[in-house]
């Protein structure tokens, strides 16, 4: 899941692989508009299992990807999420997706009130 400052509103629910990416020009992304999303605290929520990624947003699914489906190749280039990873939050200023920051929305912070991580 990604968001960006300068469109506070977009949530984007991506999916990267060595075949499906940004700097390829060939991805799978899906926009969620939500005003509201930069109010209060969210729970965000993903479920990884071997065949499908499902994403939610205050635990109503909003989005999914399955391996085989919507074009996804069934080899690791285009479906390498059937063994493990680690796990990475970040806080990334300005790049490709948010482009150069407005020096005036300074300082900002980035609170997370909790991280789970549960095997089913």
């Amino acid at each position: 899941m990604e968001h960006t400052g300068k469109e506070p509103g977009k949530l984007l629910l991506c999916i990267h692989t060595e075949k499906y990416n940004h700097r390829n020009k060939e991805q799978y992304y899906k926009d969620i508009i939500r005003p509201e999303i930069t109010e209060g605290f969210h729970k965000y929520s993903l479920i990884w299992e071997e065949d499908k990624l499902i994403y939610l947003l205050d635990d109503v699914e909003v989005n999914r990807y399955e391996k085989g489906e919507n074009g996804f190749d069934q080899d690791p280039a285009g479906w390498p999420f059937d063994h493990p990873y680690y796990f990475i939050m970040n806080l990334a200023v300005g790049g490709m997706l948010g482009k150069d920051p407005d020096p005036k929305v300074y300082p900002q912070e980035f609170i997370i009130k909790s991280v789970e991580v549960s095997k089913l």
